[in-house]
């Protein structure tokens, strides 16, 4: 009875794996059929990808703390576990190949269905309509001098407006005013390029700011709850 419940047990896996592998095929294949082509890589970024990722953002934007840093901590250690379970059932199975086999497809969907969200979250904006195109800016490249001159401009601008930047007893930035007082900080862009309007959203910090800065990463947008993950350290 044993054997014939796990061969049972194995042909219901088989099919629910086939299925989540299939699913994740049409939405692959649907991502590589759309992207050559900019009208339908716009449509698609307008009445899928954005509002997936305004939504999550609105939802995300309720928490304090990074759901992005939550959600990539929770799937490592998930994939910790189930390599660990996926040694312990080959090492009791009848059938250590099949179930090997098995216990790895169930794994691969965790990296696949990231990839394939990312394709259709993210990855789908670089084949529609460009920034340059929707603004009406040139992108015609900049000379060298022109780059200095900008960057000496910035930081010229950021000298003088530095003493206005609260800072604690040992002169470093306020963390908290960054992440706090965010509203209408980008009101006046907003007002020059309309295509650039959203909602208004925190930041949030990293707990993984000390790691981020070993590894040269400053702060990243996370598609999967349209949250901006900046380096505190």
């Amino acid at each position: 009875m044993k054997n014939i419940e796990s061969g049972e047990t194995m042909k219901h896996t088989t099919k629910m794996l086939g299925a989540a592998w299939g699913i994740l095929g049409l939405l692959t294949g649907g991502f590589y059929l759309i992207r050559p082509h900019k009208a339908l890589a716009d449509w698609a970024t307008e009445h899928i990808s954005i509002p997936v990722r305004e939504t999550a953002a609105l939802f995300c934007n309720l928490f304090p703390f990074s759901v992005a840093e939550l959600l990539y901590t929770a799937v490592i250690l998930l994939g910790l576990f189930l390599i660990a379970r996926t040694v312990s059932a080959v090492k009791k199975s009848d059938k250590k190949g099949k179930t090997l086999l098995l216990r790895l497809l169930a794994i691969g969907l965790i990296p696949a269905t990231i990839l394939t969200g990312y394709n259709w979250l993210w990855a789908l904006g670089y084949y529609g309509t460009t920034f340059a195109e929707r603004s009406g800016l040139k992108n015609n490249g900049i000379a060298v001098d022109d780059l200095k001159q900008v960057t000496v401009y910035f930081a010229e601008l950021a000298a003088e407006l530095a003493p206005q930047v609260k800072r604690d007893e040992n002169g470093h930035f306020a963390e908290e005013d960054f992440f706090t007082d965010t509203d209408g900080l980008y009101d006046v862009l907003e007002s020059e390029f309309p295509c650039l309007q959203n909602h208004s959203l925190r930041a949030k910090p990293m707990l993984y700011s000390r790691f981020m800065s070993m590894i040269g990463f400053t702060g990243f947008y996370f598609p999967f709850t349209g949250e901006a993950n900046v380096n505190v350290d």
